[in-house]
């Protein structure tokens, strides 16, 4: 089953200021993180971490259009890198001119799609 890997960086001091702020970025996604964590990010503030199911139904390419869909909810001017027909990837960061972040306190965002869960 497909499924993408999102990591998003806090400029938060407190842990409370960067939940809501990832709050307030997990609500423009329309489909429930798993495993959610948040724990401090080594350079300062804090770093959150989920994942999201794709339906292994879908085409590849709709997944991959699906987690895309879901990064543009969070923010514009993302980066994409990877393999885009087995691993693609995107990065947000505040430090690229013209980003477009829509949560106040979220400077960094990346995904990774992957086709399917080890376990």
């Amino acid at each position: 089953m497909p499924y993408s890997q999102w990591k998003l960086i806090f400029e938060s001091e407190k842990k409370e200021s960067a939940q809501k702020v990832m709050n307030q970025c997990l609500k423009l996604i329309p489909r429930p993180a798993m495993n959610i964590s948040l724990s401090p990010y080594h350079k300062g503030g804090y770093e959150g971490n989920f994942y999201f199911y794709h339906d292994e139904k879908n085409e590849w390419s709709q997944s991959v259009l699906e987690v895309i869909d879901f990064g543009q909810r969070i923010g514009g001017s993302w980066v994409l890198t990877g393999t885009i027909l087995d691993s693609p990837s995107g990065v947000l960061s505040k430090e690229i001119p013209h980003t477009r972040i829509k949560a106040t306190g979220l400077i960094w965002a990346s995904w990774q799609l992957t086709q399917e869960m080890n376990t």
